[in-house]
């Protein structure tokens, strides 16, 4: 059933029905279900730290962050055969399908309700994916993962094990075979081949897109604090100021565009903190995809990169 509309700064317990729920007494020890119990259990004290009047916009990017990295690491995991054990692997994986669970349920339980809105928008990109934010790419790419994961499980194992497969031991031989499948796929089908995005990329690729989700969090948090445009400002905090605040204003740009006229490079978001200390950034009119930084205070010869 639909959820009433409702601001997406409202506070909620919510996060008590989409946390996951160990089932102890389902799955024998050393199983891919007592894996998965256990990784429920972790993610239900990681969840609960938050606090129990967590806004379900942080809840779902806490869960999205968490499940984009197990599978960055399953991504990399493909295209090293010998990185990791299959007890290894297969705790990526639960960890994975549980995180990615919780964050789909938060979705459909909110499903035709803003409750995104408050997550700022700066369009991104990882690997073959690309989206409005961090959290819509990591969401993205996740699912990628996952889908593959269980079509190889399919193909490997046939159609009758997908009931029994939280059953199966984890030292069962036949779980090799459905990470070879995985692995093959990983090769120019799920992901593109090595010539183009280098194992070592999806490794740097995954930690700068971690970096930007949690820029995103601090300040979706912050923008569900106040109803005015956020500023960003240094080390990562934020403030408020209104709109109209005086000073000389750059034309509205993305934040992406910003930092490569500062010539920031690769950790353009952590330098974009600091240097906005002196010179903030703010959103037009609130859309959070175009920015404005003041040139005002700026030397004379970067002030003319924004003109």
């Amino acid at each position: 059933m639909r959820k009433p509309e409702k601001s997406a700064g409202e506070k909620t317990n919510q996060h008590k029905v989409s946390a996951p729920i160990p089932d102890k007494a389902k799955y024998p020890p050393g199983t891919i279900g007592s894996n998965k119990d256990l990784a429920r259990q972790e993610a239900l004290v990681e969840i609960q730290r938050l606090g129990p009047d967590l806004p379900q916009v942080l809840e779902y990017g806490f869960y999205v962050r968490n499940a984009f990295y197990y599978a960055s690491l399953l991504a990399v995991e493909g295209r090293q055969p010998l990185l990791n054990t299959r007890a290894g692997f297969i705790g990526d994986y639960v960890r994975l399908v549980v995180n990615f669970d919780c964050a789909e349920k938060i979705r459909v339980l909110n499903s035709g309700t803003p409750f995104l809105e408050k997550w700022p928008q700066n369009p991104e990109k990882f690997g073959p994916d690309a989206g409005s934010s961090a959290l819509d790419v990591a969401y993205k790419f996740s699912k990628r993962i996952l889908d593959a994961l269980l079509f190889a499980r399919t193909k490997s194992l046939g159609v009758e094990v997908h009931n029994q497969f939280d059953y199966l031991s984890i030292n069962d031989r036949r779980i090799d075979r459905w990470i070879e499948v995985f692995r093959v796929g990983c090769h120019g089908q799920i992901l593109p081949v090595q010539a183009q995005w280098p194992t070592w990329q999806i490794k740097t690729d995954a930690n700068f897109l971690i970096c930007k989700l949690g820029n995103e969090y601090d300040l979706a948090k912050q923008a569900l604090a106040s109803k005015q445009p956020t500023v960003a400002s240094g080390k990562g905090e934020t403030k408020t100021e209104p709109q109209n605040i005086e000073g000389e204003w750059s034309k509205p740009m993305s934040k992406t565009d910003i930092m490569r006229r500062l010539g920031l490079g690769l950790k353009g978001y952590r330098k974009l903190n600091t240097f906005t200390k002196e010179h903030p950034i703010r959103d037009v009119a609130g859309n959070r995809q175009l920015w404005q930084i003041r040139i005002d205070k700026m030397p004379s010869n970067l002030r003319e990169k924004f003109k």
